[in-house]
Order: C-alpha cells, then structure tokens, then sequence
C-alpha cells in the first residue's frame, strides 16, 4: 500500500550530504523545480520539454533540476 503523505523523515533538516550536493550544484539558494525519474516518455518528458520554456519566461531565476536516467531522445 502506498498512502497519499510523505514520511516524517521528509521534514527533517537537510543533512550533510544533501547540503554538498546543494552547494556542488549551486543550489542552496536557488528555486528549482525536481523532475525525479529522468527525462523518458512514461514520465511525461513531452510535456516538460513543452512547458519549461513557458515556466522560465515566468519565473526567470527558476532552475529545473533532473534526476535519473534521461533516455536519449531527450
């Protein structure tokens, strides 16, 4: 089963590792939006593609950040 909340854990402070890869990827003062799973059709990669550009004209300082493997079409 699979319940529809995040675990306690989720609100915990970030911990060393998380606050490198922050720093190693400029990100400890950036908003960004996550795209776990990679960039592949079966995560709807079309319609990020599509709709990234829209987000950036929007809100220019915003940074996508993916996670994952990327199939190579994209």
């Amino acid at each position: 089963m699979i319940y529809n909340a995040v675990p306690e854990r989720f609100f915990d402070p970030i911990g060393p590792v998380g606050e490198e890869f922050f720093t190693k990827n400029r990100l400890e003062s950036r908003r960004f939006v996550l795209l776990p799973g990679g960039l592949h059709y079966r995560k709807n990669a079309d319609l990020v593609i599509q709709a990234w550009p829209v987000l950036k004209e929007r809100v220019p300082d915003l940074t996508l950040v993916v996670s994952g493997h990327c199939d190579p079409r994209f």
